[in-house]
This record gives structure tokens, sequence and C-alpha cells, in this order.
């Protein structure tokens, strides 16, 4: 289970903005398989809810480089992988982008793995100060692609806020429940432990 520590944003002396937690299950195709490689590279990136396609700091379509991404994910042979994946955030007012890659090598240098197949998740304001959210996705085999579609999954299929209802969680005025504390609902699912952490910090500032 893995702990994204997304950045944090400029704030007044001792005040501490309260993290907003994004609970990600990821569930991943089996290994081997023809057209995918043996590990799976999980890359996260903000995207600052950007005006136009010009002023975006990380497309889908570039490579997202940087020594403190999450090393690549090994795919269990003949099974399913399931990927838990905490991400923790001070500035929540953000899209967030997701990237998987599936590599021959586990850094994802190997020259087969320029034209890595991948799939791109873009999602929509899933970070609420304060607040738990949950989304999870079932990658297949032929879902993986060199230079996908993203698929963008919105404000309102991100789970939290009110108990274990079913979607959508965004009132009719298309606001989230998160977004009215007034409102929450406790969730009696306990909060995943975590033995791997990772800061999306400096990649954020750059």
């Amino acid at each position: 289970m893995l702990v994204l520590l997304v950045l944090g944003g400029c704030t007044e002396p001792n005040y501490v903005v309260p993290r907003g937690v994004l609970e990600v299950e990821l569930t991943l195709p089996p290994a081997p398989a023809p057209e995918l490689g043996a590990f799976a590279s999980i890359q996260f990136r903000p995207d600052r809810l950007l005006a136009s396609l010009e002023d975006q700091k990380f497309p889908f379509d570039s490579r997202w480089i940087d020594t403190d991404d999450l090393p690549g994910i090994p795919l269990a042979p003949g099974e399913d992988l399931v990927e838990h994946i905490s991400v923790m955030a001070e500035e929540v007012d953000t899209d967030l982008r997701i990237k998987v890659r599936f590599c021959a090598s586990r850094d994802c240098t190997d020259p087969l793995d320029d034209a890595a197949p991948e799939v791109w998740f873009a999602l929509e304001r899933p970070l609420y100060g304060g607040a738990t959210t949950y989304w999870s996705a079932r990658i297949t085999e032929g879902q993986a692609v060199v230079a996908p579609a993203p698929i963008d999954v919105s404000k309102c299929d991100i789970e939290g806020c009110q108990g274990m209802r079913p979607s959508p969680y965004c009132d009719e005025r298309r606001q989230h429940y998160c977004d009215t504390p007034m409102t929450w609902q406790v969730d009696p699912r306990p909060a995943p432990m975590s033995d791997l952490h990772f800061s999306l910090e400096s990649v954020a500032s750059d």
C-alpha cells in the first residue's frame, strides 16, 4: 500500500491547513500479457484547473520524469493485482492526473518502454480539506494502448462525506458533498495503513 504526499500550499504562520485525503484503489491486469510489460508505473500529477491546453504543466502525452516517482510495481502472474494508494494534500483546489504505464523495466527506461502502453485518468477536483474521498478503477489488458484518450472522472463520481451511499456525490447544483462540512456523514471504513511514502512537492513546484 502506497502513500502519496502531494504538495502543501503557502499558509499563514501557526495555521495548519487540514489535509484532504484521496484513497485510490487500482486493479491491475495479470502478467505476463502479450501487449503489456511486466511492471506498472503509476504516476500522479496535480492539474491546477488550468484554462487552456497551452498552459498545462503536465500534458498526458509528455514524459513525466522525476527521480522521486514511485518505483514500478511488478504485475502478478496469472491474476489481477489490487493496489491501494493514499494521496494526501494541503492544497486541495486542484484536479488530479493519473498515468499508468506498463513497462518492460521497473523504471521504464528500457528502449521497449518508449512505446509503452498506458492508461490515463483525469480526476476532477478529488480532494477536499479535512475530508477523505474514495475512487477505484479496474484496468483490463486491452485498455492499455500507446497514446490513449484520457478517461475523465467527474467529481460527482468521487465518493466521500455521505457515508457509503451510492453515487452521485453531488447535490442538484453539482456541488460535492465534501464542499459542505456541515452535512458530512461519518464513513465507517477504517483508514488504510501504508508503508511507502512519496512527496510530489518538488514535482508540483517546478
